[in-house]
């Protein structure tokens, strides 16, 4: 029974982060149809898609107590799995948490007033992309299952795919300049320019 609610918390986590994820993501568009208040719309939208995502991270955990969790990562090297899992956990989530210190408020809050991002995000567009699709392979490794880690999967072209909206957005709030800005940075790292 475990296993069927932890799956299904999962599931349905997942799509609700996704649909309410991607309607924060377009602050600048649906400004052009609904005025200023779009922004605080995309806030309430970016707040409740962080609650479904840890809801999301929930299931993950409790998927461990049921009654289906054989399949392991490894079950020979069970510490050893969980110690990467746990390194690669905290380097992703550092990634996080030094791109939502350089964004601000906007990290949670899209802001029309919000200025273009310094710090890390003069290497990368993306830093908390980067480290939230990799920190889900990092939770599935320190609960040593090859399930979620496998599931983990998803996460890939769904948080590729929210780049892409951003970037869009972006271009529409901030025009010319977001539109250098993206030759100059890449998605994930710093493009050479000769």
């Amino acid at each position: 029974m475990i296993t069927i609610i932890s799956i299904t918390i999962i599931l349905l986590s997942s799509i609700a982060f996704s649909l309410l994820y991607i309607m924060s993501l377009q602050p600048a568009t649906l400004s052009l149809r609904i005025g200023d208040k779009a922004y605080k719309i995309c806030g309430i939208f970016r707040m409740s898609a962080m609650l479904f995502e840890m809801a999301t991270v929930a299931g993950y955990v409790l998927f461990v107590f049921g009654e289906y969790y054989t399949v392991k990562v490894a079950s020979q090297n069970d510490i050893l799995v969980r110690i990467i899992g746990i390194v690669i956990t905290v380097l992703t989530l550092g990634f996080m948490f030094i791109g939502v210190f350089a964004a601000g408020k906007e990290a949670a809050l899209p802001s029309k007033e919000t200025k273009l991002y310094k710090g890390i995000y003069m290497y990368m567009r993306h830093p908390q992309t980067l480290g939230e699709i990799l920190s889900w392979f990092g939770i599935s490794l320190i609960l040593n299952s090859l399930t979620l880690l496998l599931y983990s999967l998803v996460w890939i072209p769904l948080f590729l795919s929210y780049t892409i909206l951003e970037d869009n957005d972006l271009s529409v709030r901030f025009g010319p300049d977001y539109i250098e800005y993206t030759k100059k940075v890449g998605i994930f790292w710093k493009k050479q320019i000769r």
